[in-house]
């Protein structure tokens, strides 16, 4: 587990590529970014929220590739995690209980809406601005 609520098998997920998903390593910075994404945003999603289910979190450059990803996404990095609430909570929810207790150098978090994924419903997309120091502190 990276934390009390999320397991590495949320950070290594593809729907799409599975295969891929399942060969991907981390460096330790990489490691370090996504258990403090966990603790100071994620966490208290699940908390407050209950289920939330992930979408994707850590990207390889090979998965990004095939995905069609933009040339240099905060999920190479494991700085961004992209998932929406299951149950009664909406993407709106979501957004206005963490854009409440962000604290730090966090820098965004976005709501997208009209994903083909979810047929034109939201999901909320969790990211870390890149130049955050305080992810890259152990």
């Amino acid at each position: 587990m990276i934390s009390k609520h999320f397991s590495w098998d949320e950070v290594f997920r593809s729907r799409d590529y599975p295969w891929i998903a399942g060969r991907m390593a981390m460096n330790r910075e990489q490691c370090r970014n996504v258990k403090k994404l966990a603790e100071l945003i994620l966490e208290p999603i699940r908390a407050e929220f209950g289920r939330y289910h992930t979408e994707s979190w850590f990207s390889s450059k090979e998965l990004n590739g095939r995905i069609g990803g933009s040339d240099n996404p905060d999920h190479l990095y494991g700085r961004a995690h992209d998932g929406w609430p299951l149950g009664d909570k909406t993407a709106w929810d979501v957004f206005r209980g963490v854009y409440k207790n962000l604290k730090g150098d966090f820098r965004s978090v976005y709501l997208l809406q009209g994903s083909d994924l979810l047929g034109g419903g939201v999901r909320s997309s969790l990211k870390v601005a890149p130049d955050v120091k305080e992810l890259e502190k152990e």
